[in-house]
């Protein structure tokens, strides 16, 4: 979240720093010294050793504040938030995949998303462990985020069995969709690669970091107006990190608050 708040925050700029060269920029905000970043095998980025960075370190501090902002007053304000923070990342992914549609070579980078895919991985373990990894993530499962939220539901009006289904559903479904806006992208990214004779990259195997702060940025490079493009997807993606904070932010909050030692202290 701090990584996209800098980039947030760039994407204003009437020339915007991390167009010009998206990989090397995201290792100089990274790392003061681009030689301690690592690439893995899967295409992300890992950092070899720790330096302090004032840009990132207040870009979190500006997320610990809306944090708190969020949550400060339980459930009363992080219902009008959730209000709000959840529908507008959906119509930006909405706007983002309409947008992308228009690309050459958005289609082949769709059916890269749906239908080209090595039906010999599912034999193994690692990509299900993984798959079960980002499930339990995504849902908070195991973090106590649903038995925080579920506390202050009604024993007699609320029907968990629905529940719990419409947020598992919702949540596949929202990440399907946000896959469109990526592949697209990443599509478009590989068409021109192809065409260029020196170009040698597969801009399908980019993940995590590696897809959110270079390849994904160095698509909208290429669109009109690359400015607007930037603040909303990364805005999306620090509206996205957000409401996944606070739901954890919340817990810890609501169990410190009904212990012993919560109820001694002011509210």
């Amino acid at each position: 979240l701090g990584y996209a708040c800098i980039y947030f925050v760039e994407s204003f700029h009437k020339t915007i720093p991390w167009m010009i060269d998206t990989e090397n920029h995201f290792k100089e905000i990274a790392m003061s010294s681009s030689e301690y970043m690592n690439k893995t095998a899967e295409g992300d980025y890992v950092f070899a050793e720790w330096t302090f960075n004032w840009k990132v370190f207040i870009g979190v501090i500006v997320v610990w504040i809306l944090i708190y902002l969020s949550i400060f007053k339980g459930v009363e304000s992080t219902g009008w938030v959730v209000k709000f923070l959840v529908p507008l990342p959906i119509l930006i992914i909405i706007i983002l995949i309409v947008r992308g549609a228009l690309l050459e070579g958005a289609k082949e980078g769709v059916e890269n998303y749906v239908i080209k895919w090595d039906s010999s991985k599912l034999s193994d373990p690692v990509i299900w462990t993984r798959a079960i990894g980002q499930v339990f993530f995504s849902l908070g499962l195991c973090v106590g985020v649903m038995t925080t939220y579920s506390s202050h539901n009604s024993k007699t009006k609320t029907n968990v069995a629905m529940s719990e289904k419409a947020i598992s559903f919702s949540d596949t479904f929202i990440a399907l969709l946000g896959g469109f806006a990526v592949y697209e992208v990443l599509g478009h990214l590989q068409h021109k690669c192809n065409l260029n004779e020196n170009c040698t990259k597969n801009y399908y195997e980019q993940a995590s970091m590696g897809l959110a702060f270079i390849a994904y940025p160095s698509g909208l490079a290429t669109f009109e107006a690359p400015q607007l493009w930037g603040i909303l997807f990364f805005g999306c993606l620090i509206l996205l990190g957000i409401t996944s904070a606070f739901s954890i932010a919340e817990t810890a909050t609501v169990f410190v608050k009904d212990c012993w030692i919560g109820l001694r202290l002011p509210k």
